[in-house]
């Protein structure tokens, strides 16, 4: 009979840790947003015909409307995205901007009435090959986070997926091209000049009368003279003259900065990548300089052949948390530093307090056996 209930305690005491782990690592009740909170974008944009590599921006602002109290304070939220172009007659999209984020770090509007507006400006650029068009311009949530209590609760599933900023016209370069110029080949011109001249002259004496019973002999001599002249023919053979295409410098284009991860552990390296072309014909060596938060951080040497392209990687540790900024060349993403023990960490603290709560079901059902024993023997 103890064992039956020795066994009891521990299998209760383990559901119990069991369903106290689970409901640890659960952030919030699944609410809509729209239970709480009216929120709106604008969308400004620098220009909207857009040529070749140049760089344009979008002035987000974000505003939020708190209509029902919350039941938890929120302290901090941080609502990550990229931005896409997508070409309404093919439907392919292009990357403009692989990460922007607008972060509310103080005065969260937590109680009815509560307002909060921020505004943030994103650099955007079309990708080297991108088709001349009209495009639509996609802003596209990646990550949401609350921070409770200082703990980082996951909010992507409650926001809209997608959200439309406008339209933009885009021209791309025109590259021009090479080769062999060959101009138009003259045809011959042949001369014949043929002269002939022929002068035929005959001459007859005529004899004077004859006297009669007089005999006299006539004489006839003719004279031909014949001149034939001829000139040769003559033909001037074309001239074809053959230009070689000249060879141009090299030119090299940044594109396509991404940034891993996102949203980083303070104390944890962030991996900062950009795609770097070469679109002239001669091999040349371009110094690409990566700077955070507008100062020089670090630089690479890199040598290119012509026409061709290479992935270049930084690797940049930064111990300061919040939202900091990543620049090469003309582009620039943003990134962010949480405090290390508040990201995707609710896990770790419910298995925690599952297996406290074990050890707890353990103690309760030995000290139940050990005084139910005490108990038998008085």
């Amino acid at each position: 009979m103890r064992i039956k209930r020795f066994v009891a305690a521990v299998i209760l005491s383990g559901v119990a840790g069991i369903l106290f782990s689970v409901f640890a690592a659960l952030p919030v009740a699944a609410l809509s947003v729209s239970d709480y909170f009216t929120y709106s974008y604008n969308f400004a944009f620098s220009k909207t015909n857009i040529a070749g590599s140049e760089v344009f921006v979008v002035t987000v602002t974000g505003n939020a409307t708190c209509v029902n109290n919350l039941p938890m304070t929120v302290s901090a939220a941080d609502i990550v995205s990229k931005v896409i172009a997508r070409n309404p007659q093919t439907g392919a999209d292009v990357v403009l901007n692989s990460i922007y984020s607008i972060s509310y770090d103080s005065a969260f509007p937590n109680h009815t009435g509560q307002t909060a507006s921020v505004t943030v400006q994103v650099p955007l650029s079309f990708p080297a090959g991108s088709v001349s068009g009209s495009y639509n311009i996609i802003g596209v949530l990646s990550d949401a986070h609350i921070l409770v209590s200082g703990i980082s609760f996951s909010v992507k599933d409650f926001l809209p997926a997608t959200q439309a900023m406008g339209s933009v016209t885009y021209t791309a370069p025109n590259t021009g091209g090479g080769g062999i110029i060959v101009p138009p080949v003259t045809p011959p011109t042949a001369t014949t000049t043929a002269t002939t001249t022929s002068t035929t002259t005959a001459s007859t004496t005529t004899p004077p009368a004859v006297p009669s019973l007089t005999t006299t002999t006539i004489s006839t001599t003719p004279s031909v003279t014949s001149t034939s002249t001829a000139s040769a023919v003559t033909t001037t053979a074309p001239t074809t003259t053959t230009q070689l295409p000249v060879q141009s410098a090299a030119a090299f284009v940044i594109s396509d900065l991404q940034l891993a991860p996102l949203i980083v552990k303070n104390g944890k390296p962030v991996k900062i990548t950009a795609l770097l072309s070469n679109t002239g014909d001669l091999a040349g060596t371009y110094e690409m300089v990566m700077q955070i938060d507008g100062q020089y951080a670090n630089k690479q040497s890199i040598v290119l052949g012509g026409k061709s392209s290479e992935t270049v990687t930084f690797t940049h540790l930064i111990n300061t948390e919040g939202q900091h900024f990543a620049s090469i060349g003309t582009l620039t993403k943003s990134f962010i530093v949480k405090p290390a023990q508040t990201i995707g960490d609710t896990t770790r603290l419910g298995v925690i307090a599952g297996l406290a709560g074990l050890a707890l079901g353990l103690g309760i059902g030995g000290g139940a056996i050990l005084f139910f024993r005490i108990k038998k023997y008085r």
